[in-house]
């Protein structure tokens, strides 16, 4: 197992055999947990740098319409890290993601070219902000990391680096 004091900037150094030696869902529940545990302010500004870098992974498959909600969802993250008062424009985006994925139901899947793997966090991030108790999008954010490699050009680790990474981002916020 790798310790997990390693610094960002070392991440990309680990030798793959290091890397995938690693349990990954062990590694992905202890990003929740450290997610979780953040002030608010902190919890939002960390995991808005998740899904910018989610939604750089899927860069190719992030366009149109979805792109601009993804945008319009970092801008009113980054707004609510600072205190400021967002509960009507988080309802305004909620409405315009339930338009976009065609309003489903509970038990139906959205209907939208964004994969699921960008568009879950952010759409987890607007409930966060609307209950921010719930803390949903750090389950989105891990899940996203951790699976990411059967849609993108990942190569093999590459989930467990990103994941590492994402742990060390929690820390800097901790401080």
């Amino acid at each position: 197992m790798i310790p997990d004091d390693v610094p960002e900037d070392q991440i990309d150094a680990l030798p793959l055999d290091v890397i995938l030696a690693v349990d990954g869902r062990a590694l992905r529940r202890d990003l929740v947990a450290r997610l979780r545990k953040l002030p608010y302010p902190a919890y939002l500004r960390c995991i808005s740098l998740c899904i910018d870098d989610i939604r750089v992974m899927y860069a190719p498959r992030v366009f149109g319409p979805g792109e601009h909600l993804v945008y319009k969802t970092l801008e009113l993250m980054r707004t609510a890290a600072t205190g400021a008062a967002v509960n009507r424009p988080a309802k305004q985006l909620w409405g315009q993601w339930l338009d976009y994925m065609g309003n489903p139901g509970p038990d139906d899947m959205a209907d939208t070219d964004l994969p699921v793997m960008v568009r879950s966090p952010c759409t987890a991030t607007i409930q966060d902000i609307l209950d921010p108790e719930a803390r949903y999008a750090a389950s989105a954010v891990a899940d996203a990391a951790y699976k990411g490699t059967g849609e993108t050009d990942l190569i093999p680790g590459d989930n467990i680096r990103r994941i590492l990474k994402f742990i060390a981002w929690t820390k800097k916020a901790e401080s």
